[in-house]
């Protein structure tokens, strides 16, 4: 039985940026994650859902792109803000391919 697109959990795809100069891509996920945890919970980071779509590292800096669940979006983008490990939130889209554009737009220019 199939759900009705109105059923569907909405994604937004976030844009998360870091400066650091040794990348490990688990280390950087892990980073993330428990930059969420400590800031929503175990509760709300499995409500929000983060998958990690894509993770790279490019020009001196960090990338992730995150996909959350709609109503969450405000939640993890206070969790990065707060906390002090670095990371920020540069983006929010509703496709992957616009956040991409973003994206080689973004690291051209100086943090």
């Amino acid at each position: 039985m199939k759900l009705r697109p109105t059923l569907k959990e909405n994604k937004r795809y976030l844009l998360l940026v870091a400066k650091i100069k040794k990348f490990s891509r688990d280390s950087f996920e892990k980073r993330i994650e428990k930059t969420l945890i400590d800031y929503l919970g175990i509760l709300g980071y499995g409500k929000a859902g983060p998958i990690f779509v894509e993770t790279a590292y490019k020009n001196g800096v960090a990338y992730s792109i995150v996909s959350v669940n709609n109503k969450f979006v405000v939640d993890v983008k206070a969790s990065l803000v707060l906390s002090k490990s670095g990371l920020r939130c540069t983006y929010v889209s509703g496709t992957i391919k616009k956040l991409k554009k973003k994206l080689e737009n973004s690291l051209t220019k100086p943090f």
